[in-house]
Order: C-alpha cells, then structure tokens, then sequence
C-alpha cells in the first residue's frame, strides 16, 4: 500500500513548497488502515477496515471486519490535495451512491448492490455495498488465465447488467476489465462502480471522465453526448483484448480497431471478430444495443462449446 507521507489530513496549505492547485490532477496517496481506522472512530466507531479491495481516482473501498459488506469511502486526502475541486468531487461521489442505490431496488443479479449512504459535507462520506469475494475480469484475463468459454459466459453476464442499466435509463460510462466483479463462489459477472454513471433523464448527458483504454470516441469529445451505445463500445475492446490476448494499444480514435488492418485481428475467431467490428464503430448509432449484443454473443456459444444447460444455469435467458 502506497506511504500517505505523514500528510496532515486537515492541513489546506502549501504541501512541501507545491501549490495545492498543482495537486489537483495527481493520483492521491492510500491512507494506511490504521490512520483510516482513526478517521473512522469519529463517524461510526463499529467499523473496521480489514483490507483495501479497489481504488479509484477519488474512491477506496475496502472490505469490513467480520461483516459480508464492503464500504466505499471517498479518499480523506482529497480535501487536501484536490481541494479546488473537492466540492465537484463530493458531489460526485454522492450521485455514484444515488444512481447506484436506485439500480439496487429494482433488483439485478449482474450489479454490486449497494446501500446507505453516510456522511455531512464536513464529514468523511462513504457509503456500503456487497462484499464481492473474488476477482475483477481483469485479474482473470491477465494475471490467472481464463478459458474462452468462461470468458464468454462473462462478458454476456456483463452485458445483461448493461441491459438493465440500459432499461433503467442509466449509462455507466466506464466498463472495463477492472470494473467487472467475478464472483468466486459461482463465477458470475456483476458490474461495479457508478463513478462516471449517467442518467439519461439528466439534461447534462455530457461525458464526466473516461479510462482512455476502454472509451468510446464521443467520451473525448466535450461536445458530444454520453448515450448507452457508449458501453457497447467499451465492450467491444473488451472482447478483442480478451481473444487476442493482449491490450490495444492506440493514440488516437483514428487508428483505434474500426480503422486498424486485417492483420490486427490475427488470432480471433471469425465469430468473435464480426461482434467486435459491430461493437466499435465509431459511430453510435449502428452500434448493437445492449439486448442485440446479448442475443449476438448467445448466437455464438455452440462455437465455444456452451451447452443449453449451461446458459440456463449462468445467464438470464
């Protein structure tokens, strides 16, 4: 875990002669469990942090002690290192907990359930969700190895999570590898992390951030709109990363896979290849849906060896 410098967590002055204002774009330091423990005791002293899980840009979420809940908490060095942008980010933690606890009453076996919401605009916000006991699809894919079939089954698991996002008027607007929760119990896929989700009754449907590896053209570009093509096309570069077993890598937009040769594809079943095409079009609206993309990638199984029984057990279908 990262060394949090001994920083005065109350401290709003320079910070070692550098301006906190040049602070604000820098990756924050991790708290260690013992100073966020302390932190802690002043909110709520029945919590206790047993290990960090996630991190984000503004966000630590770390599993709780003899409890099957996790807590996401935004990060105490915020307020110090970000300060002129602290009151956008508290705001944006809360509607990641808003949108996030909305999707939890209607219920989906493929989202991290998450629940209340602590924390006065003095105080150190956080709030609960489901402790998920096991992997990101990014561990599986590079760190353990995973098979085709498996991979598959996933990421339509992901993509049914897009679908009742979809249906509920919300874009999650940063699906990736990391973002994808594997269940260790029964290896099933939830989405996770709501930090630059959207709600399509909002007026402002423009992008709030992106992971440049996995974004879709429009999410660079400040004039367009954030619409839930978007995720599809983050599952497209999911899906090519996976089968090709290697990340893509690009500079720019103009030489991302709807532009890259023939020979990009190397390795990638026909099958496959035809989805991810369809998936990165850099134009929107041809772009598959959600509930097209399912189906799609449901068409494909028997070339992977997925029996019926096995769709029936591990997808909604």
């Amino acid at each position: 875990m990262e060394n949090s410098q001994n920083i005065d967590l109350n401290k709003t002055t320079d910070l070692v002669g550098t301006t906190i204002t040049e602070y604000c774009l820098e990756p924050l330091p991790t708290p260690s469990i013992d100073e966020l423990n302390t932190i802690f005791r002043e909110y709520n002293s029945d919590i206790k942090l047993d290990e960090l899980i996630g991190k984000g840009g503004n966000g630590l979420v770390y599993k709780i002690k003899q409890s099957p809940l996790a807590i996401k908490v935004l990060n105490p060095f915020a307020k110090v290192y970000k300060k002129c942008l602290i009151e956008d980010i508290k705001e944006g933690f809360y509607n990641e907990w808003k949108i996030g606890k909305d999707l939890s009453i209607k219920e989906s076996p493929r989202i991290v359930k998450i629940y209340n919401y602590f924390g006065k605009e003095e105080e150190l916000p956080y709030f609960f969700m489901d402790h998920i006991n096991g992997k990101t699809l990014e561990d599986k894919i590079y760190r353990q190895g995973i098979q085709e079939k498996e991979l598959l089954i996933n990421v339509i698991q992901a993509v049914e999570g897009l679908e009742f996002l979809h249906k509920n008027n919300v874009v999650h607007g940063d699906i990736k590898p990391s973002n994808i929760l594997i269940d260790g119990l029964n290896q099933n896929a939830k989405l996770a992390d709501f930090g630059l989700s959207h709600k399509l009754t909002n007026e402002n449907l423009k992008p709030k951030g992106l992971t440049r590896a996995y974004s879709a053209p429009e999410q660079e570009n400040q004039e367009s709109v954030i619409l839930p093509k978007t995720d599809i096309y983050s599952i497209g570069l999911i899906l090519f990363e996976s089968f090709k077993k290697g990340r893509f890598k690009r500079k720019t937009h103009e030489n991302d896979l709807a532009h890259s040769g023939r020979d990009s594809y190397e390795g990638i079943p026909d099958s496959v290849k035809k989805i991810v095409q369809d998936c990165v079009n850099l134009e929107i609206s041809p772009r598959p849906s959600a509930t097209k993309l399912k189906q799609m990638l449901l068409n494909i199984t028997g070339d992977f060896n997925i029996s019926n029984e096995e769709l029936n057990n591990r997808t909604l279908i």
